[in-house]
């Protein structure tokens, strides 16, 4: 998203949180890419 010229302000724990569930596959990269694109600024 940067290097579009957005950033992301997740909440306090959200991306730490994020990253479990993608390496329990608990996520996968479309439901990932989603939550992250609800961050925008």
């Amino acid at each position: 998203m940067a290097a579009m010229g957005e950033g992301i302000d997740p909440p306090y724990g959200a991306l730490s949180e994020l990253v479990s569930e993608v390496r329990r596959k608990e996520a996968d990269v479309f439901g990932a890419g989603s939550r992250i694109r609800s961050w925008r600024i």
